[in-house]
């Protein structure tokens, strides 16, 4: 039996990262840990293992859609702002498709809001209060070709104060991402 080589990263998941929109206002790489090591590429079992809330079930969910590869990228503003852009390849639109909507529907959700511009785009925005902090957040998904975008945008404060969801923002950088995608792929 010969010993199993180590594992190197595919060309195609450092190609997948350049896939994300740039940003001018988000060029922080995080100072949390927690972010740092859920940053970059994902297949299925790093996906259940750091970046599912329900690993079994998003194990049979990407199996059952084609899921191909993927890719999270969390920025930070200077202000502190926070933005995560989840790209997930599928082999066809109808898996994105299908993931979106598995995905839609494991979550309660805040106020929708409108992206115009954007076919198929699923969205919600919050205030959510832990014991320590206040969190405003907007989410944008998306199916673009064999693609499922998640675009979410967060602020967070100890009070609460002056705190509401960016959702013009979220819905740019949405756009944003869709017109990169497409003069991409």
């Amino acid at each position: 039996m010969t010993p199993k080589a180590a594992k190197t990263p595919a060309p195609q998941q450092a190609a997948l990262a350049d896939l994300v929109v740039p940003s001018s206002t988000f060029t922080r790489t995080s100072t949390r840990e927690w972010d740092r090591e859920r940053t970059g590429p994902f297949d299925v079992d790093r996906f259940a293992k750091l970046l599912s809330g329900t690993p079994d079930e998003d194990r049979g969910l990407f199996a059952r859609t084609g899921f191909v590869r993927g890719h999270v990228s969390i920025r930070m503003a200077a202000d502190d702002r926070r933005l995560v852009v989840y790209l997930y390849q599928f082999r066809t639109h109808e898996g994105a498709v299908q993931l979106q909507n598995s995905f839609w529907d494991q979550y309660e959700h805040g106020d929708s809001f409108t992206v115009r511009g954007l076919g198929r785009t699923w969205t919600d925005a919050g205030l959510k209060q832990s014991s320590t902090r206040y969190t405003a957040t907007a989410n944008v998904n998306f199916a673009f070709g064999t693609f499922l975008v998640a675009v979410s945008v967060t602020e967070s404060n100890k009070t609460g104060k002056g705190l509401r969801p960016d959702t013009d923002l979220a819905a740019t950088i949405a756009k944003q991402q869709r017109d990169h995608l497409a003069g991409a792929v």
